[in-house]
């Protein structure tokens, strides 16, 4: 492909992605499964200015505002402020991509080009724009934390993590197999079974995924995993698994003794999630949808784990390297939704740990909201659980996504009601 209808197709992406509110990763895929003709060098190409136009969202918004020409952006001026200001694209080259030839942009129009004008030899970030702009991140989230270097980092892209499956063989040798077939794979420091691309990788097609000798999976992710209390032999419940990444880790460190229940609201998710624990070779699992978190198969199991996981749902704040767009998915309203159905969700779950057992919440946010205070919260409510522990990773402290984990310790039976059950 040509340059020109490189950015042709970053532009329909864009308009797609905004129109539907889908996820970028979904967008992309269903523009380039529509055209299969497009190779991998373009599609890096198109799906690298795709991001960038992300992850510069509010600085190229705030130009464009400033030029006094464009009030709003939209997928094409978002494009040609895009080349200038990061790319330093100057006016030839511009018009050399937006030629109007076959595949290719329309031309520039006068206000475009004008546009062009104003923008050359000027920088992305200046120091101008309100600090929050300066960090690609929403006012209302900002206020909330305040810390620059946070969102500075959350707007950086993330490295490309893998776990390596001790089910199928040692970490050494599954480190020494995946080298010998991609460069540059390095151990990630503190981690049992860490594994680190510098990017991106055709996964897919690795034929030691394919048989399950390793999964992706996120430093932070890896890190609340071991930070868990399981042990082989357990009967430990994730109860909001989803597509099973938690769940699989687990189930590893478990050497596949004792049990491990996968439960959810969404059956697609469970159904990955059993392609997924076979080709791990993960036999100890049960599966079982919810009808939501109030199931009456909750009721039913109540005090029958030793171990009860809550990876809740989130505003997902913590994963903004990986799905840049994800800051503009959620507002105040919806993050007061939110906060009241992970409290909900945590408040059933609860019924299912056994006296002396743990129960374990976890977000990939870096909002207090969402973490720290509902933590407190919970506690409050549920005299029966005590907060042991929790941390909170973050991209520039730990080089992980933001990820955050609680440690809940429910109180052992006392012996009077020990003979009162009986």
């Amino acid at each position: 492909m040509q340059d020109g209808a490189r950015i042709q197709s970053s532009i329909e992406i864009l308009q797609d992605h905004f129109q539907t509110q889908a996820p970028l990763d979904r967008s992309l895929h269903h523009y380039f499964a529509r055209r299969r003709y497009i190779g991998s060098k373009d599609r890096n190409a198109i799906r690298g200015h795709v991001y960038q136009v992300i992850r510069h969202y509010l600085p190229l918004e705030w130009w464009l505002e400033e030029s006094r020409l464009f009030t709003k952006g939209s997928p094409r001026l978002l494009s040609i402020a895009a080349l200038v200001l990061a790319d330093k694209l100057d006016m030839k080259q511009i018009n050399e991509l937006f030629s109007g030839d076959k595949y290719q942009p329309h031309s520039l129009i006068d206000e475009e080009q004008e546009l062009v004008r104003t923008l050359e030899g000027q920088s992305m970030i200046s120091e101008d724009q309100p600090l929050n702009v300066q960090v690609n991140c929403p006012d209302w989230i900002f206020e909330k934390t305040e810390d620059a270097d946070l969102f500075r980092a959350l707007n950086e892209e993330a490295p490309f993590d893998m776990r390596a499956n001790i089910l199928k063989g040692s970490f050494d040798a599954v480190h020494e197999s995946l080298s010998s077939s991609v460069e540059n794979i390095t151990k990630i420091p503190g981690l049992e079974s860490g594994l680190r691309a510098p990017r991106r990788l055709p996964i897919d097609q690795l034929k030691m995924f394919k048989d399950g000798w390793v999964e992706v999976q996120d430093a932070g992710s890896q890190k609340v995993c071991e930070l868990m209390d399981v042990t082989p032999g357990q009967r430990v419940l994730d109860f909001c698994a989803g597509a099973g990444g938690k769940s699989l880790s687990l189930a590893s460190r478990m050497e596949n003794k004792g049990q491990i229940y996968l439960s959810d609201t969404s059956e697609k998710r469970l159904a990955r999630a059993k392609v997924r624990l076979k080709r791990a070779g993960v036999h100890n699992y049960m599966i079982h949808a919810l009808s939501s978190e109030t199931d009456g198969w909750v009721k039913k199991h109540r005090n029958k784990f030793d171990v009860v996981v809550v990876d809740a749902p989130c505003t997902g704040t913590g994963t903004w390297r990986r799905n840049p767009e994800a800051r503009f998915r959620y507002d105040e309203e919806s993050l007061a939704e939110m906060t009241d159905l992970q409290a909900r969700i945590l408040n059933s779950a609860q019924r299912c740990v056994k006296p002396g057992g743990k129960l374990y919440y976890i977000t990939c946010s870096v909002l207090a909201d969402e973490n720290q205070i509902q933590a407190k919260d919970f506690v409050k409510e549920n005299e029966a659980f005590a907060l042991t522990k929790d941390t909170q990773l973050l991209p520039h402290v730990d080089d992980t996504d933001g990820f955050y984990i609680a440690e809940f310790q429910k109180a052992a039976e006392k012996e009077s009601e020990r003979k009162d059950s009986k």
